[in-house]
């Protein structure tokens, strides 16, 4: 389930694995099932930020690349359903900069998917209302 496995993704996170079939009955069985969410040592000179956040309305993307790539963002709810793309296109190295728009979400907790070439990275952000 996207949602866990987006969770499970968090550093620090903490979860109680019960009652589940068998091969995800620990939270290593879960995590070995979500082979996505684990990163290889990522050079993060993406140098990402998310602005305001928590935020509102109108929210900020600013990020660095260093070689051209297909740059793909994705925001989700707690319950990993996706709820807007927010950019999916090949961008050349540099510094860019976006806006994207959250007022039509409710208030609460979202995740920001991140692909970055073959691994994704998650960000938090809490829209406000």
């Amino acid at each position: 389930v996207l949602s866990i496995c987006l969770f499970l993704g968090i550093p620090g996170a903490v979860a109680n694995i019960s009652r589940n079939a068998t091969g995800c009955e620990s939270i290593e069985q879960v995590q070995d099932s979500c082979v996505w969410v684990s990163v290889d040592e990522i050079n993060i000179e993406e140098h990402l930020r998310i602005y305001p956040n928590p935020g509102s309305g109108a929210m900020h993307l600013r990020y660095q690349i260093s070689d051209t790539r297909n740059q793909k963002y994705e925001l989700y709810t707690v319950e990993g359903v996706k709820v807007k793309t927010i950019i999916d296109e090949i961008q050349q190295p540099g510094e860019h900069e976006l806006e994207f728009d959250v007022s039509d979400l409710p208030g609460g907790l979202y995740f920001l998917k991140m692909q970055l070439g073959d691994n994704y990275v998650t960000e938090k952000v809490v829209v406000i209302h």
